[in-house]
């Protein structure tokens, strides 16, 4: 489940360092590269919720094989793509096949650890792979760049899906199923709310916040979000279930995982652009800038882990957005010439603060939910995440697009990351405080 879990996230990241090899192949700007990122990013959010239901429904076991397959078939496309289109759509694919597996892999463990502080310690583990896929993405992709090619990134994917098929085929137990219908209306909706927002952010970096192709996907947003609320309020089974809105708790951590990603995501993007596009840093040596992130990502959750009984979730959860905005400020001081020890504490704090985040976030939300809904909880709480990696790669980006001014833009962009994970500290401290569950909340 983990490794699983693992490759998904990787991809995320992954691309990051390979976005300049893949313009000059397809001669592609700014703009586009973003859509490489969030093309894939998009799809798995706003499916999440229906996979997650799917996996509570068929069978987590059944739905996470098929999406591994469905990743796998994404990244071939990906790999062998003659074109920027072919490797959009391959981008989309491998997004479908990531909302499939992920919430299905959580499913999976959190039904197969009944006593609560064994669930705790194999939660806290499955969210260290997030953690960890985050930070070594540019750095794995640096490598894999500078030695074979952007091609190999995706290519990468396969013998890790082979691995995981071997091993989920000697995992005898399927999950239990409920019995649990799938709002297609709510679906499409938030495809269209999602997708438009994205857009519209998007080209606002090339046309302005003022022209029509800014304005009118923008609009197009809001529209789809408000007949979305409508229609929730409606059916019978909505995408997101009355037991987990209930739950201030639930849903104030949920709010927290979106601040995160907005702003480590965006950042990792715009980083990336920094050491290759001003610096003149290659893929390799670029991955190799990030290892203080990385590796303090990597070594710091198992850590955590330990901690969250001792100290709380909430406490955690508090002090790392405190500690990513710290280091973002840090980062946000960085010029063409600014000499790269001077922004080894910001990357090493930024890795901390995500560290301390990250499990402690995750073990939250998944105490506050139902077990029997742990399918479409885990789905909630990831495509939270997940809006917020689009939403940040998609502001943050648009923000660097005007590469004339391009250390003005990004201190701009690096302090709106910052107020991400300051109103994520905020919402951690007092958004989260655990309340009397109701009726069928734990």
């Amino acid at each position: 489940m983990c490794l699983g879990f693992f490759a998904v996230i990787l991809d995320t990241t992954i691309v990051n360092v390979a976005l300049p090899a893949v313009g000059a192949s397809f001669h592609a700007g700014v703009t586009n590269l973003q859509w490489v990122v969030n093309g894939y990013n998009i799809v798995f959010a706003a499916l999440l919720l229906t996979c997650g239901a799917l996996a509570d429904r068929r069978g987590a076991k059944r739905v996470f094989r098929t999406g591994v397959g469905v990743f796998l078939a994404g990244s071939l496309v990906c790999g062998l793509a003659p074109d920027l289109s072919v490797l959009l759509g391959g981008r989309v694919v491998q997004g479908l096949g990531a909302a499939l597996l992920m919430p299905a892999s959580l499913a999976l463990i959190t039904q197969a650890h009944p006593e609560p502080a064994e669930r705790t310690r194999a939660v806290a583990s499955w969210a260290v792979c997030a953690g960890a896929a985050t930070a070594t993405g540019p750095v794995l992709g640096g490598l894999l760049v500078g030695m074979t090619g952007w091609r190999s990134i995706f290519l990468v994917n396969l013998p890790v899906g082979a691995i995981v098929l071997i091993l989920l085929a000697r995992y005898p137990a399927e999950s239990y199923t409920t019995w649990r219908g799938v709002d297609m209306q709510g679906q499409v909706l938030g495809v269209i709310a999602l997708a438009a927002m994205a857009f519209g952010v998007t080209e606002a970096g090339s046309h302005g916040w003022e022209g029509r192709a800014t304005l009118l996907p923008l609009a197009a947003a809001l529209l789809a979000i408000a007949a979305f609320v409508a229609t929730e309020r409606k059916v019978l089974t909505p995408l997101l279930p009355p037991s987990l809105l209930a739950h201030r708790g639930f849903m104030a951590t949920t709010g927290v995982g979106l601040l995160l990603n907005f702003g480590v995501y965006g950042q990792v993007f715009v980083l990336s652009l920094y050491f290759q596009q001003t610096r003149h840093f290659g893929a390799l040596t670029t991955g190799l800038m990030l290892l203080p992130f990385a590796g303090v990502t990597l070594l710091g959750p198992p850590v955590t882990g330990r901690l969250i009984g001792r100290l709380g979730a909430r406490s955690l959860m508090t002090g790392g957005q405190l500690l990513a905005a710290a280091g973002t400020t840090v980062l946000a001081c960085a010029g063409p010439h600014t000499p790269y020890p001077e922004l080894v504490p910001g990357l090493f704090l930024l890795g901390l603060g995500m560290a301390a985040t990250m499990p402690s976030m995750t073990v939250a939300a998944m105490r506050a939910a139902p077990r029997e809904l742990a399918g479409i909880a885990s789905g909630v709480l990831t495509a939270a995440r997940q809006v917020g990696a689009v939403l940040g790669v998609a502001l943050l980006g648009s923000l660097i697009a005007d590469t004339r001014h391009a250390g003005r833009r990004m201190e701009e962009a690096l302090t709106i990351a910052v107020g991400a994970f300051l109103l994520g500290a905020v919402l951690s401290a007092y958004g989260a405080r655990p309340v009397p569950a109701g009726p069928g909340v734990r």
